[in-house]
């Protein structure tokens, strides 16, 4: 994810568009910013991690007619990375919601729901997703 590429998807995302929008949006460019969590570059790495945290606070805004149970559709948009294909993206997708789930204390009941997914994940001998366990 390049550096005009994050830009770009953070002023999608963070427009005042209907919800229905928003969510669309929100769900064609996750998979491209969760990618961007397992980046090598650093910069890019952090921006994702920031574009998360952003998305989420956008989700609870009341003035922009957020509320928990649109961060709840966000948590469970990220966790949906799990059912992934690729070791990298579940290991992306673990990375998304630690990271929500540190940001967001409300998302610790949400967590609950889907920890026993993630540690049958984890059981996993492929190393790509077994290095999100020591991070």
């Amino acid at each position: 994810m390049s550096k005009p590429e994050t830009r770009c998807n953070k002023r999608l995302v963070l427009q005042d568009e209907s919800e229905h929008m928003k969510r669309e949006i929100v769900a064609s460019l996750l998979t491209e910013i969760l990618l961007g969590l397992k980046e090598s570059n650093k910069k890019t790495r952090n921006r994702a991690y920031e574009i998360i945290v952003e998305i989420g606070h956008a989700c609870v805004d009341e003035d922009k007619g957020g509320n928990k149970e649109n961060l709840y559709n966000f948590f469970n948009m990220v966790a949906g990375g799990l059912a992934g294909e690729s070791p990298h993206m579940i290991s992306a997708a673990v990375k998304g919601m630690a990271r929500l789930t540190y940001e967001f204390n409300d998302l610790l009941s949400n967590a609950f729901d889907v920890l026993p997914s993630t540690f049958l994940l984890l059981q996993r001998k492929n190393r790509e997703i077994n290095k999100v366990r020591i991070f």
